[in-house]
């Protein structure tokens, strides 16, 4: 395999889509009846041909390349522009969007099939592409007339592009200390923004010559913090009623981030109004700028976690052929003999449990986010009000570890795979090193990590008064009634069981000492239970998958005439059904997850409840 090779596990997608979440009876709900399984699997295929052939094939040169900038001039790596230009002309850009604006109505559980693909194919690339999105659907919902009519399109189809302006360099992760102003023009439909941002993901490039910017800012009098807050509709250039370009709107790129991984994506600081005429068109109200923006931020959540996934799965897939191809040392059972024959890696145990692991997680990951996309799709489109109700508050619980517990593992994972490859994978001739960079990023924006945690234990756990967390444990007790049912899998039903009941433990033990305000300890413990119940999540996904996997591979094995309890038998059967072992592995994984990498949710629990509170005693 070589540096530039990309391997997408299609089938792993397609299992997912339509063996676990049946995503295609969704066709049967009114938002999607115009879909088939057929056009699901046609779609997602030419994803993973367009992903491989253009995508992929631009990555590697795009990180050692980056974005140039020069003269407030931002230039993108070789062969970006005229992929984004593909991309769009394909109508990738508007898989998701609402038909009536030019999208194409697909599932959010579909097109995030399609995100998994492109983010692991070229993650800088598809950033500068997912912002133009996210634009689209706050002007879906929160848009007047005129901006659905004449920016959505243009999104959709690529003419213009979109970008998120949140973060100022005296702010940070403090959203509420922004200090960009917006005042009102007296006669006017518009608000006159200055101020500077950074860290702005494709605040400016050379995709197109209009971008879209929803910038946050004060108006005069605004209430301090994140009340005060108001988003605005700013244009890069302006554009009169029939969308024709006009007059530069005094917003100017004055630099780039140069970066750890990502170099691809440009990453800009944006200064507002340095001229006194940049132009702002309201969202909403003056004070709804955060809920207005949330439902960009909430979306970007889940897509960076995809990034952990993505790039985990990637890696997997590199570091699996690695170890096939890579000859070096005997087998354990000939250690002592000097003349044995050398063998693969993927022989030694230690290499063997190190692929796993990744594989464990990074499937776990995908479950976890194309079931939490599935819930989005109930949410919106279920018949039953209390359908819609149930999976909304699955969607919000879920969120903040989709984007914190994936991408937490993304770097632990991608760390793992360079291990795999030894020192071949610490340099450039393969891409193991660029995706550990590049996935690194994804636990510091769109809110820290730590902030995601606090959000779990302080927003999402007591929604409902814990009604959502106890309806989602319900779930779990139907996961373990099952496994307990499944005659391969009934012996990890113990170990899940008690890792949920000790979830259950820790949630109402942080519940107590909020309600007491042992705010030092609840919030100092909140990552902890964050990884302790994103460990529980993943062994649910993964064992939710086995008993799928299950029923197939034991109807497989009964058509063949084998039987399962004989271990001989059944390992040949496995070494000649490349169908019957993709099956096999998932239930060998979740078992594997279970046994091995589960208790250590003992570990997290023991720390929670250990009222230490060293780390604010020290004088550092």
């Amino acid at each position: 395999m070589s540096a530039t090779d990309f391997t997408i596990d299609v089938r792993d997608l397609h299992f997912v889509l339509f063996e676990y979440l049946k995503a295609q009876e969704l066709c049967q709900l009114d938002g999607y009846k115009d879909f088939s399984k057929d056009d699901f699997e046609m779609i997602v295929n030419e994803a993973a041909k367009f992903g491989k052939e253009k995508f992929a094939t631009c990555n590697k040169e795009g990180d050692e390349v980056g974005c140039i900038f020069d003269n407030g001039t931002v230039t993108t790596p070789p062969n970006f522009k005229e992929t984004f230009k593909a991309y769009a002309e394909a109508g990738w850009l508007a898989s998701a969007g609402m038909p009536e604006y030019g999208g194409q109505g697909l599932p959010h559980v579909v097109n995030t099939a399609l995100a998994d693909i492109f983010t692991g194919a070229n993650t800088a690339l598809y950033l500068t592409t997912l912002l133009s999105i996210g634009v689209a659907h706050v002007l879906e919902k929160y848009g007047n007339d005129f901006m659905k009519d004449m920016i959505i399109p243009k999104l959709y189809d690529g003419t213009w592009g979109g970008s998120m302006v949140l973060t100022e360099p005296s702010a940070g992760s403090d959203v509420g200390a922004a200090k960009t102003r917006a005042e009102k023009v007296d006669g006017e439909d518009y608000y006159l923004i200055s101020g500077t941002k950074i860290f702005i993901t494709a605040g400016d490039h050379d995709f197109c010559d209009n971008i879209i910017h929803l910038v946050l800012a004060r108006t005069p009098g605004a209430p301090a913090g994140t009340k005060g807050l108001s988003l605005f509709v700013t244009p890069k250039v302006r554009f009169d009623e029939n969308g024709v370009l006009g007059e530069f709107n005094d917003v100017q790129c004055v630099g780039i981030e140069h970066k750890m991984g990502i170099h691809g994506s440009p990453t800009c600081q944006l200064s507002f109004g340095d001229s006194g005429n940049c132009r702002g068109w309201i969202l909403g109200n003056e004070g709804d700028g955060i809920r207005v923006m949330f439902n960009m931020m909430n979306e970007a959540r889940i897509e960076v976690g995809l990034q952990g996934c993505s790039l985990m799965n990637a890696a997997y897939q590199n570091a699996l052929a690695y170890s096939k191809d890579r000859i070096q040392g005997s087998s354990i059972k000939d250690f002592k003999n000097p003349d044995a024959p050398r063998v693969a890696i993927i022989e030694h145990p230690d290499v063997r449990r190190q692929l796993l692991t990744i594989k464990a997680f990074a499937e776990g990951s995908r479950l976890l986010l194309h079931y939490t996309a599935f819930c989005t799709d109930m949410a919106h489109h279920a018949p039953e009000a209390a359908d819609r109700d149930k999976y909304q508050g699955f969607l919000e619980l879920l969120t903040p570890i989709c984007k914190a517990y994936c991408t937490d593992r993304g770097v632990e994972m991608t760390s793992m795979a360079i291990q795999v490859f030894g020192g071949y994978g610490y340099t450039r001739d393969y891409p193991v090193e660029q995706y550990m960079r590049d996935v690194k990023i994804g636990c510091i924006y769109e809110g820290t990590n730590s902030i995601q945690a606090m959000d779990l234990i302080a927003r999402k756990m007591p929604m409902k008064g814990g009604a959502v967390f106890m309806s989602y444990l319900a779930e779990l007790d139907s996961v373990i009634a099952n496994v307990r049912e499944a005659e391969t899998l009934k012996h990890l039903a113990d170990g899940f069981s008690g890792a949920k009941d000790l979830l259950a433990q820790v949630a109402m033990t942080l519940g107590g000492w909020g309600m007491q305000k042992r705010l030092d300890l609840a919030t100092s413990r909140a990552t902890g239970f964050l990884d302790l119940m994103g460990d529980v999540v993943t062994a649910a996904e993964l064992l939710k998958a086995a008993l799928v996997a299950n029923d197939v591979l034991t109807q497989r094995l009964s058509a063949a005439g084998i039987d399962g309890s004989d271990a001989a038998a059944l390992h040949a059967h496995l070494v000649d059904s490349e169908e019957s072992a993709f099956y096999h592995a998932k239930i060998m994984t979740a078992q594997f997850f279970v046994n091995t990498i589960l208790p250590r949710v003992h570990g997290w629990a023991k720390g929670i409840l250990s009222e230490d509170l060293s780390h604010m005693d020290v004088v550092i």
